[in-house]
């Protein structure tokens, strides 16, 4: 006996069309549109509902939606397709280089091990040589992140984040391991210091010469996730975002609503805090 199409659309998840590891809650998270190139994530995925919505396009709905659209195929075929459940469709694990698609057969990204950071040489010449990050902050906010994507055995420097998921960065790879979410730090003392990634966190602790924030800090880890902020208990709010047009909207929508103050113009001239310390060094 065939499914019916109410079942289907709640048994086949769209972590498993777009070859994604089963979410580990029910929290909306964000990943890099399987549609196109993109740098910041702009897809929604909604594990409780079942959904998708797609920011770039305007567009969402249920796993038929989305294997008609990535099938351009009728809602009729979809339902088969959706019924012989021959997935990955597409893979997306890790949000891999340059945001593209690549299709697969394996559909997992799986943690292995988490190591102290300076144990493995390419992580290292990376990080603290090609990035210009300082050993000693390197040492205290990165680790080295081990993990399969399929059957390809890969690492990184992993920078942890709110849901216990990791950021990770190499030479090759540029995404994330994990739940998705913002990296919180707290010092308590009123003000807070909102950063777009990691590595421009790390830039401005090694740009100073210092270890430890003074203030509280946020790394967004994707300014999808900037929205969700509340940020009404600090007093003062400091914005360290890219310099191009996605990071200006956001300083904007920030300044508008929490009376920010964009210190972008600390690196003025260069993309972002990292850039500038490249150039510095």
């Amino acid at each position: 006996m065939k499914s019916p199409i109410s079942t289907l659309k709640k048994s086949v998840k769209i972590e498993g069309i777009l070859g994604l590891p089963p979410a580990e809650t029910t929290a909306e998270y964000y990943i890099r549109s399987p549609f196109r190139s993109e740098k910041t994530p702009s897809f929604k995925i909604n594990p409780k509902l079942n959904t998708w919505y797609d920011f770039g396009e305007g567009i969402g709905g249920s796993n038929i939606d989305l294997v008609m659209k990535l099938k351009d195929c009728t809602a009729g075929e979809a339902v088969k397709i959706l019924r012989k459940g021959d997935f990955p469709i597409v893979s997306v694990c890790g949000n891999g280089n340059n945001g593209s698609v690549r299709k697969t057969t394996q559909n997992s990204v799986r943690l292995h091990e988490i190591k102290e950071f300076g144990n493995n040489k390419a992580i290292a010449d990376y990080i603290c040589g090609e990035r210009k990050i300082a050993h000693a902050v390197a040492k205290r906010w990165l680790n080295e992140v081990y993990y399969y994507t399929g059957d390809k055995h890969r690492f990184g420097a992993g920078f942890g984040n709110d849901k216990g998921g990791w950021e990770i960065r190499s030479k090759y790879f540029k995404g994330c391991v994990g739940g998705k979410s913002v990296t919180t730090i707290r010092k308590g003392n009123g003000k807070v210091a909102i950063f777009e990634g990691f590595l421009d966190f790390l830039s401005a602790l090694s740009f100073y010469g210092i270890t430890e924030p003074s203030n509280d800090v946020i790394v967004l880890n994707t300014l999808a996730l900037c929205e969700r902020l509340d940020l009404s208990n600090y007093e003062e709010v400091r914005l360290f975002l890219d310099n191009d047009e996605a990071g200006r909207k956001a300083s904007q929508m920030l300044t508008e609503k929490y009376g920010a103050k964009d210190y972008s113009y600390l690196y003025d001239g260069y993309k972002d805090f990292n850039e500038m310390l490249v150039a510095a060094r």
